[in-house]
């Protein structure tokens, strides 16, 4: 552990931060070396990320937080605000054909961005960890909805049984 012991003060933050951006343990190895002339090899990098999770975590978190907070488009309901206000824009115009084909292509918009708010949180249900690649959370979801449709088939009141 001699080496994380290089990792204090600005470079232990610089560090974390890096972590926190989710950049790779070749960059932030590069970045290290480049910026605070620290040498550190993956595998104490790797321990350092352990040792520091929920400091890491903490400051992600608040990334992200402030990310979203600071940009009006990035909330839903900001959102379909605009599009309500698109829509009524387009309930204005002149011409029949025109406000039916606006009108229409504001509501699609609206309907889906109401129904990516469900698919999302399917996707965090199947992958919560994010521990599953593409491949096998595409295999978990076909299990699933086999099952669903082996359950949907048995009498009413019975249960089937797990394998």
């Amino acid at each position: 552990m001699g080496r994380a012991l290089k990792l204090q003060g600005e470079a232990q933050a610089f560090t974390i931060a890096l972590f926190a951006q989710q950049k790779t343990l070749s960059e932030i190895k590069k970045l290290l070396k480049d910026i605070h002339d620290v040498d550190i090899n993956k595998c104490t990098l790797g321990l350092f990320s352990k040792k520091m999770k929920t400091q890491i975590e903490d400051l992600k978190n608040s990334y992200l937080e402030k990310s979203i907070e600071q940009v009006p488009i990035a909330n839903e309901y900001v959102r379909l605000q605009r599009e309500e206000l698109l829509y009524k824009v387009s309930q204005k115009l002149s011409r029949n054909r025109e406000k039916i084909d606006y009108g229409l292509k504001v509501l699609r918009e609206a309907r889906e961005e109401t129904d990516k708010k469900q698919e999302i949180s399917t996707a965090i249900q199947f992958n919560q960890f994010n521990q599953l690649t593409d491949e096998e959370l595409l295999d978990k979801k076909k299990r699933m909805e086999s099952r669903i449709l082996e359950l949907s088939k048995t009498k009413e009141g019975e249960y089937a049984v797990p394998r």
